[in-house]
């Protein structure tokens, strides 16, 4: 057999051996500097969803403690969940239920999917912060475990997650909201009509 044969048999060996073997694609990390001290959004894994994403984790300390999902979603989350494709005010999407390391998700999920997790207190050598992930998930995802938060040990001391979008869903905005934007339109729309009439008004005197 000629060394061209050889080396292109060579070749072909190693095309089909890399070909074989599974690739898992590495968590990008983005989004606003994490903080000291604390575990890196990077050290999570999970099953029942691949993680595509994440920023954080953030402690920014007092009021919320560390703790961006406390009430309302604190910054710097926003802009966490915006630099994992999020386009919104940062509402709530459904609800989120903790048990033990398991998330259930009232929400069902189905492709890509933006959520928020506490963790952390008194004692964990991992910090107390709020991390942001995105995942694809399979349609009629409901639960999402985590698996690994170094240098913890289970259940990772979660204890506030959030959902901020599904699919490309986002909460809607509340009747109460949805009637303090007609009423804003509404006078925006008389106002202009106002203006019309005062300029055809003003015309004829001009002239």
């Amino acid at each position: 057999m000629s060394s061209v044969s050889k080396f292109v048999l060579a070749a072909a060996a190693i095309g089909m051996a890399a070909a074989a073997s599974p690739t898992s694609a590495a968590v990008v990390v983005v989004g606003p500097g994490a903080s000291a001290g604390v575990t890196t959004c990077a050290n999570w894994s999970f099953t029942g969803a691949t993680e595509v994403a994440c920023a954080g984790g953030y402690n920014p300390g007092p009021p919320g403690g560390g703790n961006l999902l406390q009430g309302t979603l604190q910054d710097p989350g926003l802009a966490a969940i915006t630099s994992l494709g999020y386009v919104g005010t940062g509402a709530y999407l459904g609800s989120v239920s903790i048990s033990g390391s398991t998330l259930t998700f009232t929400t069902a999920l189905s492709g890509l999917s933006i959520i928020g997790i506490h963790y952390g207190g008194a004692g964990d050598p991992g910090g107390e912060a709020t991390s942001f992930f995105s995942f694809l998930a399979a349609p009629g995802t409901t639960s999402i475990t985590v698996t690994s938060r170094p240098p913890t040990q289970t259940p990772f001391g979660l204890s506030n997650v959030q959902l901020f979008s599904t699919n490309g869903r986002v909460p809607v905005p509340e009747p109460a909201t949805w009637a303090m934007m007609l009423l804003g339109f509404g006078g925006m729309g008389l106002a202009m009509r106002r203006s019309r009439k005062l300029s055809a008004r003003a015309l004829p005197q001009l002239a």
